[in-house]
This record gives C-alpha cells, sequence and structure tokens, in this order.
C-alpha cells in the first residue's frame, strides 16, 4: 500500500494489520457515533416515547419494536442482513463513482450521504447518528480497495457489523434481564 494517504492517513493505524484496522476504524466509529447520539439528545432531536401501559417515558430505540420483535429482527436483521446489504450498496456507490471518475471525496460524500439519508426515512435523527459508520466505513473501503476488491468490501461489512454489535449486547442483555 502506498505510503502517503493525505489527512486520512493521519487516522490509519500504523499497522497493516486487518485486525488492527478494523479495530480501530470501529473504535473510532463508536466514540463519534456515541458524541453524535448525545449531540442529538441534548439538542431535543431524539424522539421520546411514553409506554401505553406503564406511562414510563423512553427514548425510541430506531430498528427494534418490541412488540413484533422475532429472531429475525433482533438478530439476523442487525448482524447480517444489515451489515452485508447496506455495505454492498454503499460500496456499488461508490464503485459506479468511481468508473464515472468523480475524485475519492466526492465517493465517500455520496455513498456515505444516500446510506445516512436511507436511514433518516423512519427517524430523521437516525440518519445523523449511523453517519459516522458509512463515512468511515467507505473510507475503509476505499482505502483498502487498493490491496483487493475483497478485502475492501471485507473491511466495510466488519466494521458495519461490529458497530450493530455494540447496541445488538445491549438489546440483549436488556431481553436477558428485564
Amino acid at each position: 500500500m502506498p505510503k502517503s494517504h493525505g489527512w486520512f492517513g493521519l487516522f490509519l493505524p500504523r499497522s497493516h494489520s486487518k485486525t488492527v484496522f478494523i479495530l480501530a476504524v470501529t473504535c473510532y466509529s463508536f466514540t463519534i457515533q456515541t458524541i453524535m447520539g448525545q449531540l442529538i439528545r441534548l439538542l431535543g432531536l431524539w424522539p421520546i416515547i411514553t409506554d401505553p401501559v406503564t406511562h414510563v417515558r423512553r427514548l425510541v430505540r430506531p430498528g427494534i419494536d418490541r412488540s413484533i420483535s422475532t429472531v429475525v429482527t433482533t438478530v439476523i436483521d442487525p448482524l447480517l442482513i444489515a451489515p452485508i446489504g447496506e455495505s454492498l450498496i454503499l460500496i456499488g456507490v461508490i464503485e459506479l463513482l468511481r468508473r464515472l471518475k468523480f475524485n475519492i471525496a466526492v465517493q465517500i460524500i455520496v455513498s456515505a450521504s444516500l446510506s445516512c439519508l436511507l436511514h433518516s426515512i423512519q427517524y430523521p435523527f437516525w440518519g445523523v447518528w449511523v453517519a459516522p459508520v458509512f463515512f468511515i466505513g467507505a473510507g475503509a473501503y476505499i482505502y483498502w480497495r487498493r490491496v483487493s476488491f475483497w478485502i475492501g468490501a471485507e473491511m466495510t461489512i466488519l466494521l458495519h457489523f461490529f458497530s450493530n454489535a455494540i447496541p445488538f449486547i445491549g438489546t440483549l442483555a436488556g431481553r436477558l434481564h428485564p
């Protein structure tokens, strides 16, 4: 891989290990996503719902409706379908823009913004909240694409998987210990 990556190179791990890379970018996306979530809550943009039975107010948890929750919506979708499907859409947009000769910044911004826009359909704040995963995932794909398409896809899918696995652990803990 080339040694110079401009400003993006400042954030990359010094090791060429794929494991170190995926752990580092997962930590980056988790940290930025946590900050984004707190800013959204601070600005009062995170929706709050009131439980009709207990009348307890709680923050909305996007993507998981406990009343219709199944193994598919709780486990398979966030840990398998979403990381693979959404990452392939992200990669497809990047590849389309690359073939149309757009520069790397446009490839990252357009592909990540489209993914965020699709997440904003249900809750407008959700697209902002997941933005770090898609922007970092797009950058990771472009970085590793130089080595191999498959390694680039692997890095993007794994980043998305680990980003979904973190809240999944919280959801699982809530189900096991209500």
